[in-house]
């Protein structure tokens, strides 16, 4: 193997190259101390603050837990277990809906049901001009109606638990409200 040549330098470059490495290191050591206690601090004040930062979001998460769990003491209750809050919000939904209907308070469909039920027992019968919801009351204004279709869909509705007023509005026409029966 052959080995490498010794590039040999002028004394005056060993010396100035030896001089630069004194001077570096004289740096260095005047330096030194000054750096190292700014290191210290910046790395102490790193932890503290991942400290504080996982302190927090563990508080957060307990503070998450206790108040859900005094929702479903709270709401265990209204909703008689059938549905807890946190599970699915259909249920939840639908838990709501009955307990608001046992208090006589209209639910959230029942716009759609109380249709439903006055189209299943009218059939093609109802000429409606207008339409208007508004508490649970579905009013309609509809043409003329003989009183013996009003009576059959009022029986048909009573058995649904839901009542029918019919009032006449104007000559022709008459306003029916459909509610659900407290």
């Amino acid at each position: 193997m052959a080995q490498p040549e010794l590039v040999h330098r002028p004394r005056h470059r060993q010396r100035a190259a030896a001089r630069l490495r004194l001077a570096a290191n004289r740096y260095w050591r005047d330096w030194a101390p000054s750096l190292k206690k700014a290191g210290w601090l910046l790395g102490g004040l790193l932890i503290a603050q991942i400290a504080l930062t996982l302190g927090q979001s563990g508080w957060y998460a307990w503070q998450k837990h206790s108040l859900s769990q005094q929702i479903r003491a709270a709401a265990t209750p209204w909703t008689g277990g059938q549905a807890q809050p946190g599970s699915s919000a259909l249920a939840m939904t639908r838990a709501v809906d009955k307990l608001r209907l046992s208090h006589g308070q209209p639910a959230r469909d029942d716009l759609v049901e109380l249709m439903g039920a006055l189209a299943a027992v009218s059939g093609r019968e109802l000429q409606v001009r207008t339409l208007e919801y508004e508490a649970g009351r579905l009013k309609l204004q509809v043409g003329e109606v003989p009183a013996e279709s009003l009576a059959r869909w009022r029986k048909l509705l009573a058995a649904r638990q839901i009542m029918l007023d019919a009032t006449s509005s104007q000559p022709g026409s008459k306003q029916l409200v459909v509610a659900r029966e407290p």
